[in-house]
């Protein structure tokens, strides 16, 4: 996991103009409603360069939702920012970017009004990660000893590994 660099930008974008921040608005698409907002919209024309705003590795790269293009940046320490509407992705999962790195071009696809970058900084529930790594490595131990137990089975004649059958009683 790389670690959060020293090196920053304040913004994802050269120039723009903040249009909506984070909190409570009135839904800009015409219901009326007053929506929660988990970022912020830097109004630029479409095809602006975006950056992330630290270093960092790219968690995910592709259409998502009504973020429509998105792109998402690990920077470690359990933080994630989101970069979303684009309408070009420059980078690919796993791809080590830094501030310089041109992520994405600016767009309005996806639930938008309009041509802008959404910029979210997002925790990651670390716990919840920990659970998933422990889950995988888990499961991983569990495969090798099943395909150990039946190669050694087979070796020895005596078959594959023991397995419960689990059959349903209908007598119940």
């Amino acid at each position: 996991m790389p670690a959060v660099a020293s090196a920053s930008r304040q913004s994802p974008v050269d120039g723009g103009t903040v249009t909506s921040g984070v909190g409570w608005r009135i839904d800009p698409f015409g219901s009326g409603r007053t929506v929660w907002h988990n970022g912020y919209d830097i109004a630029v024309p479409a095809g602006t360069p975006v950056h992330p705003t630290q270093s960092g590795t790219v968690y995910f790269a592709g259409t998502y939702k009504g973020y429509g293009n998105l792109v998402a940046v690990e920077h470690g320490k359990g933080y994630i920012t989101l970069y979303g509407h684009n309408s070009e992705i420059l980078v690919k999962p796993g791809q080590e970017v830094d501030t310089k790195t041109v992520i994405a071009l600016s767009g309005s696809t996806g639930r938008s009004t309009g041509p802008h970058v959404h910029y979210e900084i997002r925790q990651i529930p670390q716990l919840a990660k920990q659970r998933r790594e422990q889950m995988e490595q888990d499961l991983k131990v569990a495969i090798e000893r099943s395909v150990g137990e039946m190669v050694e089975g087979y070796a020895t004649g005596k078959g594959g590994p023991e397995q419960e059958l689990l059959i349903p009683d209908l007598n119940e």
